[in-house]
């Protein structure tokens, strides 16, 4: 997978979650193989949500994120 798909997301985005994760606020990170996706919980406790990213089953691009 290239990084291309950090074009995807603003710089803010992107540091927060680079914040988070130095900060141990990444729980439970999974992935599946087919269908190619990334799921965790993400935040600070007592405030964390969901996130989730489809990617192409080539892992070459994201198909959808929540």
């Amino acid at each position: 997978m290239t990084l291309q798909w950090r074009k995807l997301f603003s710089n803010r985005i992107l540091d927060r979650g680079r914040d988070y994760w130095k900060k141990d606020w990444v729980y439970a990170p999974s992935y599946s193989e087919l269908p190619a996706g990334i799921h965790c919980r993400v935040g600070r406790p007592g405030q964390s949500y969901d996130v989730t990213i489809d990617f192409s089953d080539d892992w070459s691009e994201i198909k959808r994120s929540s």
